[in-house]
């Protein structure tokens, strides 16, 4: 039995004793260790006494005097460095003898390590399962999802599709933090279209508000009979002008035209005959003078800037203006209010005596006057 124990436990030792208080001896009663014989190699010996010190064995004698079992005791013999333990037998109140079993040291050392290492694997293999499951959950059902939701993210960022907003929603499975973030940015994507829809109206109506202005502006400074620029738009030229004069600017001159008699054809042949004879004063003024401004500033008061070439010309381009009147207004075959005859006067900018365009247009406007009076003699 002793020897089946010690086989099926992993023991080194296990035996049966029973010490003697007298002598401190301790009868082996039944031993597992054998003597080797050349008729019996399974020879086991039984039955013989062998001293225990008490100071060296003291916790054997312990646990035989009190009848409980004690600590394990460490014990150098012919196994080496064991453990040994003691098992008191009582049977009827009466004490018997003692169980003792041996282990060795390095062999308890040994399956600790064993077991630990064992523990160890055992636990890593664990934990590497855990995170392994982890990271598939974690993948599925969060890391899986923020991968769509960046890639969304992106191809609204390089496409401007702002239906992305939809195909996100459409890929929300749960309801949890990680959804509403993705319902956020769906809602801010909509708000985003909403936005640049918005903007885009705004920027239309603003461009046509713009265009209205412009052109509102444009008629503004627009005669309505003859298309030209008028007064308001005289104005502001003859104020940039100014500012050009004081930079410097003095190759420019004005010619004051004045339509003869428009008084009397209107009240002879009626307004309508006369806008006709101021529109046609205008076409002869335009295609003579054209690469200068040319304004309507009155009922038939006419002014040109003389710029660029036409001021070059000023001398030749005003007998060439005075020469298609005199064409006009000898023309048999036209009614008599498109034989229009007018007067001009011409000024040209002097810096040592014009501070500004108003004193070249008044120069002009004297000199159209006297061609005026010296005219309507020529008539009488």
């Amino acid at each position: 039995m002793l020897e089946n124990i010690r086989s099926s436990m992993g023991f080194e030792y296990v035996y049966f004793t029973v010490p003697d208080e007298t002598d401190h001896t301790v009868l082996y009663v039944c031993d597992v260790e054998r003597a080797p014989r050349d008729d019996d190699p399974e020879h086991m010996v039984l039955g013989f006494d062998v001293p225990n010190d008490s100071r060296k064995f003291a916790i054997e004698w312990e646990v035989w005097e009190t009848g409980t079992q004690g600590e394990f005791q460490e014990v150098d013999n012919e196994f080496g460095h064991v453990y040994t333990y003691y098992k008191p037998v009582v049977i009827n109140g009466n004490k018997v003898g003692l169980i003792n079993i041996d282990i060795q040291f390095d062999s308890v050392n040994q399956n600790i390590f064993a077991n630990t290492v064992r523990l160890m694997v055992q636990i890593l293999v664990f934990m590497a399962v855990c995170i392994v499951l982890l990271m598939v959950f974690l993948y599925r059902f969060h890391l899986r999802r923020i991968i769509d939701l960046t890639g969304n993210v992106r191809s609204f960022a390089e496409t401007q599709d702002f239906g992305m907003a939809k195909t996100i929603r459409e890929q929300v499975k749960a309801n949890d933090e990680l959804s509403q973030l993705s319902y956020q940015t769906a809602d801010m994507i909509d708000s985003m279209d909403r936005y640049v829809k918005e903007l885009i109206s705004t920027h239309d109506a603003l461009d046509k508000a713009q265009h209205d202005a412009a052109l509102a502006s444009m008629q503004a400074k627009r005669d309505a009979l003859t298309g030209i620029r008028n007064k308001l738009a005289y104005d502001e030229v003859c104020k940039d002008i100014d500012y050009r004069i004081a930079d410097g600017f003095k190759d420019f001159g004005v010619i004051m035209i004045d339509l003869n008699f428009l008084k009397r054809i209107n009240d002879t042949y009626g307004h309508d005959k006369g806008n006709i004879a101021i529109k046609s004063l205008c076409e002869i003024v335009c295609k003579t003078f054209t690469h200068s401004p040319v304004f309507r500033i009155g009922g038939d008061e006419f002014v040109v800037i003389l710029e660029n070439d036409d001021f070059a010309r000023h001398e030749e381009k005003l007998l060439e203006f005075f020469n298609k009147i005199t064409e006009k207004s000898t023309d048999e075959n036209l009614p008599i209010w498109e034989r229009i005859s007018a007067a001009a006067g011409k000024a040209l900018f002097n810096p040592e005596i014009d501070q500004n365009i108003d004193n070249v247009f008044k120069r002009a406007d004297n000199a159209m006057y006297e061609n005026k009076k010296s005219m309507k003699a020529l008539r009488r």
